[in-house]
């Protein structure tokens, strides 16, 4: 029984077994009352190698030769009367679960070929796809530019892919925006307006992003300048997002009044350091008064060598653009510092040092 299964592929093993069946035709029928009986159209002999010899036995005595069941039998048996191909049996490509490489090569491309954004609000590396695009949406367009795979890859497949493989996220990373760009952005993609309006919206946005990476380039100037003088000092200030208070995993929390958590940064850029003010709002808002406070507590424990600061912060009108900061100011240009310069971008939303010192 060895020589028959050890090793062999099924339809070989099939094929040597059929190769110990006989087939004849029925030469008499002995008649019957039923009419309804179906008649055999033939007979089988069945034998067993002795050497290279073979010998006769009885269909019982084959199964257990060849450890062959019945149900096994009767398909080698049909098989030589249909002349049927050798066993097909898991060749077959309509399964859903089981698809040509190729097929996965595709997919994976399909997906890659979508542009990204990166946030950068977040510990590790997140890429999110356009908001207006969905699985099923990406599934329809895959289905249009890989006509060869419409009938092969199902949505459920395409969509299971893309979880396992992929961890990309649909809609807009959590950055600030400026609202001038905003503006900008939909009166250039809007469909009512015309060409004109159009390209006036375009020069008015490049106008725009030089102006905003003035203040890009002079934080970069005033880092380099840190670095070369000892009496040359920066800060960058701002609030983080509140936080809520209690944070406990309970249904009935999301209908309560929660307390806020303010937190308030400060990070100097000569010494790479950051400092955490938190208080709640029990405690006190998120004015003026509480950010002069807070930056007056920071000076205080700056390197009395430095005599220049450099103060970046971002556009907000209520906390930052003010007179109460401005005369904050003049109170550490009159006591502490020869030259003071407070600086904040055009509009709102100027991404600085701050967001990633949040993380850390």
């Amino acid at each position: 029984m060895d020589t028959v299964y050890n090793g062999r592929p099924k339809n070989e093993q099939d094929t040597y077994l059929m190769s110990l069946i006989e087939r004849s035709n029925i030469a008499r029928r002995r008649q019957s009352d039923n009419e309804n009986k179906k008649n055999r159209e033939s007979s089988f002999h069945y034998f067993a190698m002795k050497n290279t010899e073979k010998i006769k036995v009885r269909r019982e005595a084959f199964s257990i030769l060849y450890a062959v069941k019945n149900k096994h039998l009767f398909r080698l048996t049909r098989f030589i009367t249909e002349g049927k191909p050798p066993d097909q049996r898991g060749k077959h490509r309509n399964r859903g679960n089981i698809l040509p490489n190729e097929a996965n090569v595709a997919i994976d491309q399909h997906i890659r070929s979508f542009p990204l954004k990166l946030s950068h609000y977040s510990n590790r590396e997140l890429y999110y796809l356009e908001a207006s695009l969905n699985v099923k949406i990406m599934f329809e367009l895959f289905s249009k530019d890989y006509p060869q795979y419409k009938n092969v890859v199902k949505y459920d497949y395409y969509r299971t892919y893309f979880k396992h493989n992929f961890d990309y996220r649909f809609g807009r990373p959590q950055v600030d925006v400026c609202s001038v760009c905003e503006e900008l952005e939909s009166k250039i993609k809007s469909t009512s307006l015309n060409d004109n309006a159009k390209r006036v919206a375009v020069a008015e946005k490049m106008v725009h992003v030089k102006r905003a990476k003035k203040f890009y380039n002079k934080q970069k100037e005033i880092l380099t300048l840190c670095n070369d003088k000892d009496d040359v000092g920066a800060i960058v200030f701002d609030y983080m997002q509140n936080l809520p208070l209690p944070k406990i995993p309970v249904q009935e929390m999301f209908y309560l009044r929660k307390l806020w958590l303010y937190v308030f940064c400060v990070h100097d850029l000569k010494t790479n350091e950051t400092h955490f003010y938190t208080y709640h709002e029990g405690e006190a808002k998120r004015g003026p008064d509480e950010v002069c406070s807070l930056l007056w507590m920071m000076i205080q424990k700056m390197d009395p060598k430095i005599k220049e600061l450099h103060v970046f912060s971002d556009a907000c009108g209520g906390q930052n653009r003010n007179n109460t900061l401005i005369r904050c100011s003049t109170i550490c240009l009159a006591t502490k510092f020869t030259e003071f310069t407070l600086s904040r971008p055009a509009r709102r939303g100027a991404w600085s040092a701050i967001p990633l010192t949040f993380l850390k």
